[in-house]
């Protein structure tokens, strides 16, 4: 969603099913939770986020070769902690630009992500869930009694 779009419609919220329905699909895919609230965190620091901060703030696990002694072949994969791609970046963007969950303000050679409304309304829905997920979980690994 562009800048134009978000200034036409930047006053219609989701109904709260609607709301519900993006959530679990936030939910769903941990990555693009991970960089909605990243979006959020610093449109509420005052700074806007673009693809870079992205790239240099969000990790992701990636399983990476190892080679054997002589460096021809790979012999087994290991699982490592890696930045996101540039690529991965802007299709999640992209992805959430066209669910009018962000809009990308474009300024000389930046793109600015910034969330719309709809945006805030799903990540504090999240947010809320994540707070009763946290509450809910036994504590010392306990079973929970009624």
């Amino acid at each position: 969603m562009d800048i134009t779009l978000h200034e036409k419609y930047k006053h219609v919220h989701f109904t709260d099913e609607q709301c519900d329905l993006f959530a679990t699909l936030l939910d769903t895919e941990p990555l693009h939770k991970e960089v909605m609230y990243f979006i959020v965190s610093e449109f509420l620091n005052n700074t806007p986020a673009t693809i870079k901060s992205i790239t240099e703030n969000i990790r992701v696990e990636r399983k990476v070769g190892v080679k054997n002694k002589r460096k021809t072949s790979i012999i087994k994969f290991d699982v490592q902690m890696d930045f996101i791609s540039r690529k991965m970046a802007e299709s999640i963007v992209k992805q959430l630009a066209f669910s009018s969950l962000v809009f990308v303000e474009m300024l000389a050679p930046y793109k600015f992500i910034k969330p719309t409304t709809r945006g805030a309304e799903v990540c504090m829905l999240l947010q809320e869930r994540d707070n009763q997920r946290a509450v809910d979980l036994p504590s010392n690994g306990e079973s929970v009694k009624e």
